[in-house]
């Protein structure tokens, strides 16, 4: 038992010590540009550059700020989208699909290259975030449940017709 308490209060210190070390990281800071007027250009990166901006240390445990030379993930990037435009990206796995929207969000550090977005983005993760409950408690979140806005909710996201 004491072995245990002791194992458990080594974990909690190495814990900390990790969270520290990534809350110790220098801060990003913006260097998209963000088109106030509107725009038939939608998103245009032109000779984009991107890293993650850390690398992992021994075990992947310390993570550790890159130099501007390490470790570029994405390079060479050029596109142009415009209203009503639709791309289409077919790469294989570990390629940097993920890096891409991740940059267009100005999510990861960009090393050359220029970045303009006009307007808003929203970003839906591959990963939904679902809790233990019914559909409508999801959907809702714990608020009160309006059956005409749930039902309005449900057939927007296809959820009418599950088997």
């Amino acid at each position: 038992m004491l072995y245990g308490a002791i194992m458990s209060i080594f974990q909690f210190f190495a814990i900390l010590q990790r969270i520290s070390e990534v809350f110790m990281l220098e801060e990003h800071k913006s260097e998209r540009k963000i088109a106030k007027t509107p725009s038939s250009v939608l998103i245009k990166i032109e000779n984009g550059a991107y890293s993650w901006g850390i690398k992992p240390g021994k075990n992947d445990v310390v993570f550790k700020p890159l130099k501007e030379e390490e470790d570029v993930t994405l390079s060479g990037i050029n596109f142009t989208i415009g209203s009503g435009d639709l791309l289409t990206i077919t790469v294989p796995i570990n390629s940097g699909k993920s890096t891409l929207l991740h940059a267009i969000m100005d999510e990861t550090k960009k090393t050359s290259g220029s970045t303009t977005v006009t307007g808003s983005i929203a970003y839906v993760s591959q990963e939904p975030f679902l809790f233990p409950g019914t559909i409508a408690e999801n959907i809702t979140f714990g608020l009160k449940i309006d059956q005409s806005r749930l039902f309005a909710s449900m057939k927007a996201a296809h959820l009418l017709n599950l088997p």
